[in-house]
């Protein structure tokens, strides 16, 4: 083993120490009710680091500015908080954590004027890449349905991280359907990582991570879920993707909230429109005549977020192709098309369809994003 290696070693364990010796004082101080940005930027702005914020004196600590709730919170909850400890909790759940300060932090969130101080996370963590935030009402409708079905595997398959909340309705389809086209999609919840809510989605949750998304928060564990969480939630929803789409939302919504939210923050709004006659379409009809951008295909969203709104196949690889696979590569898109309808406008038989698909998946040319579905790559 050389020198230069063993050096090498030992100053990544050092740089390690470091951090986790700086890291669990900003874990212990998430664990304190009311620790909102606003007072852990009192914090950081005061203190040469939170291992001495966290060892101040009462009075030094009241005298920073400190709202009176989150300074009484401190005095009452400190004693009672091992940092190692909670530290160690994490690393037992396999739960990773970034503040603020680390370059890891999610870029746009940090834009934002609150963003958390802290954020826990399991699986990977979104970074600068393409995404879109997808919010709607729990008492989705049908047609709802419909809209996540048609729309989110066309915008997953072209590399676009899909983001909601974990929710009933409309976030737990769009995770669904993001995971049932093989794309990545994240969760933003409203509780602690060891507190899924609902807890019914405790299976979905997994699935993301495992297909390599993430379950984020800003709250650390054993903190449940609480009404007030939600616009909390909202807005990390609001600040760490490109760009807003609101399904279904009735006048009175969480999704409303969101994409005022994302609008305050400089991002697009984009919402579907609906029937008048439908409570569950008013919000997103409302949205559109404020000025959201309307959208009727997956195509107006890629649009939206800065990637080309059509493919053209390879056309070295296509000119090789039989007859029958260039018939059906002229009706795919990165709209999905089902395997029926092709078999009936092509009036071909879906065996022959079937094998044809099988051909062009092989060679990479399209891809199967779920329920008989088909989109180019």
């Amino acid at each position: 083993m050389s020198r230069r290696f063993l050096y090498s070693q030992i100053n990544k364990k050092m740089i390690k120490e470091i951090k986790d010796e700086e890291l669990k004082y900003w874990v212990a101080f998430a664990q304190i009710e009311w620790m909102g940005p606003a007072s852990f930027k009192r914090l950081i702005n005061h203190f040469p680091n939170l291992k001495q914020a966290w060892q101040a004196s009462f009075s030094e600590l009241k005298s920073i500015g400190l709202p009176k709730k989150t300074f009484a919170q401190i005095a009452e909850q400190r004693s009672q908080i091992n940092p190692d400890q909670e530290l160690g909790n994490l690393k037992n759940k396999r739960i990773n954590v970034v503040t603020i300060k680390d370059d890891a932090y999610p870029f746009r969130l940090k834009q934002i004027y609150d963003p958390p101080a802290v954020l826990f996370y399991l699986g990977k963590l979104p970074a600068a890449e393409k995404s879109l935030t997808v919010v709607g009402t729990r008492k989705f409708s049908p047609y709802g349905r419909q809209i996540i079905e048609h729309l989110v595997p066309a915008v997953a398959s072209q590399h676009v991280s899909i983001l909601s909340g974990l929710a009933f309705g409309i976030d737990t389809l769009a995770h669904r359907a993001c995971l049932d086209a093989h794309g990545r999609t994240v969760a933003v919840i409203g509780s602690g990582l060891d507190l899924i809510h609902p807890a019914s989605n405790n299976g979905l949750a997994r699935e993301i991570v495992d297909q390599g998304g993430a379950i984020v928060s800003e709250f650390p564990l054993g903190r449940s879920a609480q009404k007030w969480h939600f616009p909390l939630r909202n807005r990390i929803l609001a600040g760490i993707s490109q760009a807003v789409l609101v399904i279904e939302a009735p006048p009175k919504s969480g999704a409303l909230i969101t994409s005022q939210l994302a609008l305050d923050y400089g991002h697009e709004v984009m919402a579907v429109p609906g029937s008048i006659f439908v409570d569950g379409c008013q919000g997103t009809n409302t949205l559109i005549s404020k000025g959201a951008t309307p959208i009727h295909n997956s195509e107006e969203i890629l649009n939206t977020l800065g990637l080309e709104n059509s493919i053209e196949p390879n056309k070295a690889m296509t000119e090789s192709l039989s007859q029958g696979s260039q018939s059906v590569l002229k009706l795919l898109s990165r709209e999905p098309v089902h395997i029926d309808r092709l078999a009936a406008d092509l009036a071909q038989p879906i065996q022959k369809i079937s094998v044809i698909i099988s051909e062009l998946q092989i060679q990479g040319i399209i891809k199967n994003i779920g329920g008989g579905y088909y989109v180019l790559v």
